[in-house]
């Protein structure tokens, strides 16, 4: 698995979600808000993830709160 993308109905990220998908370089968060991301939802990610979320919502400030590095967020 080295893409996925997560549907406009999506509000929450499990806990583990995309725990040790090492694999993992794109991922496309289609909601424009987020209510929750769980503990360790991108532990041990791929160093190179990127992520492509929404303009206008509060996804990327989450992820950024989470501490995803903001220059591997790219709104569209």
């Amino acid at each position: 698995l080295t893409s996925i993308s997560l549907p406009a109905g999506v509000t929450k990220i499990g806990n583990w979600a995309f725990s040790d998908c090492t694999g993992l370089k794109d991922i496309t968060i289609e909601a424009v808000n987020i209510t929750e991301i769980g503990s360790s939802a991108f532990y041990n990610i791929h160093d190179e993830v990127r992520f492509k979320v929404k303009s206008g919502g509060n996804v990327k400030q989450k992820l950024i709160d989470y501490g995803i590095d903001a220059s591997k967020i790219e709104e569209i």
